[in-house]
């Protein structure tokens, strides 16, 4: 072979990666083996999600409520009635308290296990994601796409890291928009009674998690989008309305022998309460104006500008080709929204469980680009978009972590482990550089992949861990736990009453006020709007307590 032949080969092989992109991402994501799409989706999400979580600290608020009432029912042996402080707290089903319980068990009281059933459920929501798109026989690679689209939303990544139960909500609602779709799908017939488990499950699961009225999250959009396949379809299938009826039924059992119980113990007052504060009230929140249209910085970003476009794609879909995928995915999106909009008021949170439909539309219109099933775009246009998408990954990668950490140094954050993900991401953004070249276009997507998963152990490492320092009550009860005898809770509010139970242990404190004695030398945690501080030894201040011992003999008063 002459040494023109020879270098004509080697420049061929130099070309760069980018000639003709679309075609050869299109070629590596539809040849990528199924078990390694699964495989990769769980390693992505086990980085995201316990990358920095031991930095992050229990939140006043909901976080050690929750908290206190779990570690309270463990010690206690009480696994039927939720307590706060030893009063009755009817303000979630006991189940989300159950998974608490589990990792104090194995992981003792620290944040870390307080966050552990959240995290695991938005983990576990995520690949639920993955078999529903499935079931919709759509491509591995969508499937996956959908499944991240919905790990790395800013509200659903940010609800995993917090102690609360709406990622085991979602978890649910995914279940049973699973179940249903799976039963109804003829090619799956064989397996009906495992889908109409699955179903029960996830409507039983909503129901022990957010009473019954969480139920009707996933159940409104199944019924409309029942009404909407018969109508479009010009035929009525009895069989899906009784099988959701029955289903519906069976769900409510569990929620139904909570509430029996309720009522055995505690009387018809307790039972009222239950169903009309925790369920009536919070379904007709007197129709507060959804302040959150107007200001939708933590609704579904960074995709929600493509979920405007997917929304008008799939509409389209549904109007040509009569879609059952699409129409399925709007409905159980649309449908809650209406409702949840007037319930949520200003609270973005409420609308959690509609970022799982939202992630199909989105991902299903990415997945359908990548693979060439989007003829309207012209070859050069798509290879155009992949092109800036990997020049927008590789900024991040170059850039992000540098930012990350001056910040993080800037705001003299505690564990400089928290800047691992840093240091990772900007090496491999380095080893991309040697990848741009032909034949390492299956190896340079999943580089990529981790690349963008980086960010997020750095958000939760930097910008979470920044937040929970500012709000934690942390500092003040970690002086508390050596002090030896009781610690005396003066007129506490729930905040305070659950970070008492969760730091302390119900065995450490006691309620006084108004019916209790205060004896000088008693250490007293209290709201300030209840104190004077002539009275007392004033030890700390923390946001709106104070930690103080009583100097005078008369006892307080309200």
């Amino acid at each position: 072979m002459s040494s023109n032949s020879a270098s004509g080969i080697i420049n061929v092989e130099r070309e760069s990666a980018f000639r003709g992109s679309y075609k050869r991402v299109a070629e590596v994501t539809s040849s990528y083996a199924e078990w390694r799409y699964w495989w990769l989706l769980f390693a992505l999400l086990l980085l995201m999600y316990l990358g920095n979580v031991c930095y992050l600290s229990l939140e006043q608020g909901e976080e050690v409520i929750i908290a206190g009432v779990a570690r309270t029912m463990l010690e206690s042996g009480d696994y039927f009635v939720p307590r706060l402080n030893g009063r009755i707290f009817l303000e979630y089903p006991p189940l989300y308290y159950y998974l608490e319980c589990l990792s104090f068990r194995w992981f003792g009281f620290t944040a870390f296990a307080a966050k552990l059933p959240s995290i695991l459920a938005a983990v576990v929501g995520a690949h639920m994601l993955y078999y529903l798109l499935r079931a919709m026989k759509t491509s591995p690679f969508t499937a996956f796409l959908s499944s991240l689209i919905l790990a790395t939303s800013v509200q659903y990544f940010s609800c995993g890291l917090y102690n609360c139960v709406d990622t085991l909500l979602v978890l649910f609602c995914i279940m049973s928009w699973l179940g249903f779709y799976s039963w109804s799908v003829k090619e799956q017939k064989r397996k009906r009674l495992l889908f109409f488990t699955l179903l029960v499950a996830g409507l039983a699961g909503c129901s022990l998690t957010r009473n019954w009225q969480g139920m009707l999250i996933p159940l409104s959009g199944i019924i409309f989008y029942m009404a909407a396949d018969d109508l479009i379809q010009r035929n009525f299938r009895l069989e899906r309305y009784i099988m959701v009826f029955f289903a519906a039924l069976l769900a409510l059992i569990p929620y139904f022998c909570y509430c029996r119980f309720l009522y055995t113990e505690f009387g018809w007052d307790t039972l009222l309460e239950l169903l009309r504060q925790n369920n009536y009230d919070r379904l007709m929140l007197s129709g507060r104006e959804p302040e959150y249209l107007y200001d939708a910085g933590g609704l579904f970003q960074p995709w929600l500008i493509f979920l405007f476009i997917a929304v008008v794609f799939h509409l389209r879909r549904v109007v040509r080709k009569h879609a059952v995928n699409s129409l399925y995915s709007l409905c159980i999106l649309f449908v809650p929204l209406v409702w949840l909009s007037y319930a949520a008021g200003g609270q973005h949170i409420f609308l959690l469980p509609l970022y799982a439909p939202a992630a199909i539309l989105t991902g299903v219109m990415f997945g359908m680009f990548a693979e060439g099933k989007i003829v309207k775009f012209t070859n050069n246009m798509n290879d155009f978009i992949i092109k800036v998408s990997f020049y927008i990954i590789f900024g991040l990668g170059l850039i992000a972590p540098v930012a990350f950490i001056i910040a993080g140094v800037c705001l003299g954050l505690p564990g400089w482990g928290r800047y691992w993900a840093a240091v990772l991401m900007f090496i491999l953004t380095l080893r991309v550089l040697s990848l741009v070249k032909p034949r390492h276009e299956e190896r340079l997507l999943w580089y990529l992949a981790v690349i963008f998963a980086l960010i997020y152990p750095n958000i939760s490492g930097i910008v979470l861990a920044e937040r929970s320092v500012g709000n934690t009550l942390d500092g003040m009860f970690a002086g508390l736990e050596s002090k030896p005898g009781r610690i005396y809770l003066y007129s506490p509010d729930e905040t305070l009453a659950g970070a008492a139970a969760f730091y302390l242990g119900q065995e450490r404190i006691a309620e006084t006020g108004a019916e209790g004695m205060v004896h000088p030398g008693d250490i007293v945690i209290a709201p300030l709007r209840y104190m004077n501080p002539v009275r007392w030894d004033v030890r700390e201040y923390l946001n709106k307590y104070m930690v103080a011992e009583r100097l005078g003999e008369k006892e307080i008063a309200e």
